[in-house]
């Protein structure tokens, strides 16, 4: 062997590892007088024979299954090409290299490397250096041990440095490869329902079309192409992966990108040791266009350029991927090759021409842009919110204002608002799931309606100039459950000149997170709603003024007709409040009843409102769904007079909403809001007692005596004497907009001292039209003294 030669010219003993041997385990030299075991050392100046030197390791490690020239040696020209369209044999040869079948011994293979690049750092060629322990990196990483790896990568760094000093243009090519990401760094996507879903055997049985459930490779591919700004920066984020255990070092790494004209910057990279690092590498589109993502540009320390091309993974692809990697298994200790052709290296020659033919433009897809032309750029500039958070109590209305600042030179003509809370997500999701009543969706989609957290009035100034500010005003509504909400502004330059031709326009948009805490202060219970007047009218004297009196006061004008509507307010919070029950009932003068309540304390609120009737028409309407659903399955059992009764609980519920508003208003304070009773149900006495009455019917006894006061007057007391006959007077007045037909039932109590003339039950009053009255009168004899009680009972046969 040739001994190193110095600069000096003198022959020295060059700086290569004692190594014992070959370095296999348990295998020594015999004899202890040369520390160079086998190798024979000669002194001379003279570079002639080394080529064939390296030509005789290389075949001993071929005979021994190590690939030398797994990294090749190039000019370095550092000059990026760009392959048009890629060569698909390229971009698989990284993809199958773990697949390839290893052969020969892994431990004496790491003994011949490592003697094999002390013979060429002795020459010494340093660029064979660098391309032996490089090559040995990339084919034989697997069985390396740390010490091994570190030693061969710094030989190799060393090597190139001394080359590049002595002015050698020989470089190595980029020599890593590219590692697929192991499968539990792999993010997957899944929606949280599925945790509470129930196994389904089917798919165990008919196999998964895809193992996931959504694979976000195929939703990237599916999508459309990305719209960026002209101009403006670009970030893309590429994940790198150090599979040794030094950091690896790029001299420069960089997009490569096909289309429009794109600017990006290298980078330089230092990869830690075993890990994923991710960078961030920036660029500009200089003009509008199609932009094309290939990949990326890197090179190593000494190395020249090359382009990694990244195509998306769409089904096409991993299809051809996976039919390569089943081709390689089922090859894979089928063939016999005889010699050197038993190497993975030389069997993978056989197949270039039928891979030659294969073209990768038909399934290589690229991440693609779509650059559109300079767009306006706003900014939040300050809104009158502290610190982002949001303070409210339950069914409060508060403003909240935010200054738009348009920092760029092209107008703002287009602005539209969107609001999320966090109240929305747990009703949507409630709404598809399709497990709530009529009556839940109906709550539901109202609270999603008319109830949303953030509002903002659409006839506001939509355009910002150049370089202008514009302060929006925004509605917020205090609801029990919001913990946080975001306000999405979309904005664009809707009358792009270069655009009119174009049926669409650009938006972007910003984005205005907020903190929201809602205190639910005032807590409603127990409505009900009981007739008025319950008692019958008294006899003392002024009892018609008193009673006058009440109905001013209660801003009732007549006594019949009305119920009171009553309900319980707990006020759970630390100050007292003043709330307001308000009736605003058409045809009716407005009414109000206010109470303070202190804190922790009930208090009952009692208002009086009209009984109304709905027509057989307002019935007979479903429960409406608010939202654009087209087609909703009934999942209801219930029989058709149950589904009657609980329209009608929901439209007089609805009716009695109409008229009933709750109001709060802080004590001494300057906050205030509304009181929701939407929580409360109404039951069936509620609702009968809220209905009015199909009929009127007064019953009066015709006396000789009777007052004028009396006469006509239901409940009042009458003395009639005993043993006579009287005449009992019953008036039905038909109450209702359509006609009906009527049958009347009197009874007297007690019976036993009563005598009468015909039947008292089941009395035909026949069909009255709106407003009709008719009197049906019946001779009655009591025949003792005493306390007696009458009472008529009005019943319809039809409506």
């Amino acid at each position: 062997m040739v001994c190193g030669r110095e600069e000096d010219g003198y022959s020295q003993t060059p700086a290569v590892p004692q190594s014992a041997g070959l370095g296999i385990h348990n295998v020594h030299p015999v004899g202890g007088g040369s520390t160079w075991g086998a190798v024979g050392v000669r002194l001379s100046e003279s570079s002639a024979g080394n080529d064939g030197i390296l030509k005789l390791l290389k075949h001993v490690c071929k005979v021994l299954g190590i690939n030398l020239e797994a990294v090749g040696l190039a000019e370095d020209t550092n000059t990026r090409k760009i392959e048009d369209p890629p060569s698909l044999s390229n971009y698989d040869e990284d993809i199958v290299e773990e697949l390839r079948e290893p052969c020969g011994w892994p431990e004496l293979q790491v003994g011949v490397v490592r003697e094999a690049v002390a013979v060429a750092e002795a020459l010494p060629d340093f660029p064979t250096v660098a391309q032996f322990a490089l090559s040995s990196l990339k084919t034989l990483q697997s069985v390396l041990s740390p010490g091994d790896q570190y030693h061969l990568y710094a030989t190799a760094s060393r090597a190139l440095m001394t080359a590049r000093r002595r002015g050698d243009p020989t470089a190595v090519e980029y020599w890593s490869g590219r590692l697929s990401l192991p499968s539990i760094r792999i993010p997957v996507e899944k929606p949280r329902s599925i945790q509470h879903k129930i196994v389904d055997p089917k798919p165990l049985l008919q196999g998964f079309a895809d193992p996931f459930l959504y694979n976000p490779r195929k939703a990237v591919a599916s999508k459309g192409k990305s719209l960026v700004v002209q101009g403006e920066e670009l970030e893309f984020i590429v994940t790198l992966q150090n599979p040794y255990i030094f950091d690896l070092e790029l001299q420069e790494l960089s997009l490569s990108t096909s289309g429009v004209r794109f600017e990006s910057p290298p980078l330089r990279v230092v990869i830690p040791a075993n890990t994923l690092h991710q960078v961030v590498l920036t660029g500009k589109a200089l003009e509008a266009g199609n932009l094309t993502i290939r990949g990326c540009f890197v090179q190593a320390p000494g190395g020249i350029v090359r382009e990694y091309i990244l195509p998306l993974y769409t089904s096409d692809e991993e299809e051809r991927i996976a039919r390569k990697r089943r081709m390689i298994h089922s090859e894979s200790g089928r063939s016999k090759f005889s010699g050197l052709a038993r190497y993975p290296w030389t069997r993978t020659q056989k197949h270039k021409s039928a891979q030659s033919a294969e073209t990768a433009a038909g399934s290589f897809r690229f991440l693609e842009c779509k650059v559109v032309p300079e767009q306006p750029l706003l900014r939040i500039r300050r809104t009158t919110v502290t610190h982002g958070a949001l303070m409210l109590y339950d069914g409060e209305r508060s403003t909240v204002r935010i200054n738009l600042e348009n920092v760029s030179p092209i107008p703002v003509d287009f602005l539209h608002f969107a609001f999320e809370d966090s109240t929305m997500e747990p009703a949507q999701k409630a709404l598809a799931e399709g497990n709530l009543s009529v009556f839940e969706t109906y709550e539901t989609e109202y609270g999603l309606i008319h109830r949303p957290v953030f509002t903002w009035d659409q006839d506001e100034n939509r355009s910002i100039a150049p370089n202008q500010n514009l302060t929006l005003t925004l509605n917020c509504f205090g609801k029990v459950g919001c913990t946080n909400g975001a306000i999405h502004i979309s904005y664009a330059h809707a009358e792009d000149p270069n655009l009119k031709d174009s049926g669409v326009f650009y938006m972007r948009q910003v984005s205005y997170p907020l903190m929201v805490t809602v205190y639910h202060m005032l807590e409603c219970n127990g409505m009900d709603l009981v007739p008025f007047p319950s008692y019958p009218s008294s006899q003392r004297p002024h009892s018609d003024n008193a009673q006058k009196k009440r109905l001013q006061y209660l801003d009732i004008e007549e006594d019949s007709g009305w119920c009171l509507f009553s309900i319980e307010v707990r006020n759970s919070y630390g100050s007292p409040f003043d709330v307001t029950l308000e009736r605003t009932q058409d045809g009716e003068s407005l009414a109000s009843s206010t109470t303070t309540i202190p804190p922790g304390s009930v208090s009952r609120l009692v208002i009086p409102i009209k009984k109304i009737v709905l027509d057989e028409k307002a019935l007979s309407r479903a429960i409406p769904t608010l939202s654009d659903r087209q087609f909703v399955v009934a999942t209801s059992t219930l029989s058709k007079s149950e589904e009657r009764t609980q329209r009608e609980l929901f439209w007089y519920r609805e009716e009695l909403f109409k008229c009933i508003k709750g109001r709060w208003h802080e004590s001494g304070g300057t906050r205030s809001g509304e009181l929701s009773f939407r929580a409360q149900r109404m039951t069936m006495h509620m609702l009968e007692t809220f209905r009015l009455e199909v009929a009127h019917v007064s019953l009066v006894l015709d006396l000789e005596d009777n007052t004028p006061e009396n006469r006509g007057r239901t409940g009042a007391r009458q003395y009639p004497k005993a043993n006579e006959f009287v005449q009992l007077k019953a008036r039905v007045t038909n109450l209702t907009s359509s006609p009906v037909v009527f049958t009347l039932d009197l009874e007297a109590n007690p019976s036993e001292y009563l005598i009468y003339e015909g039947v008292l039950t089941d009395l035909p009053v026949g069909r009255l039209q709106s407003g009709e009255f008719r009197e049906i009168v019946t001779s009655l004899c009591f025949l003792s003294s005493g306390h007696f009680e009458l009472s008529a009972q009005v019943l319809t046969k039809d409506r």
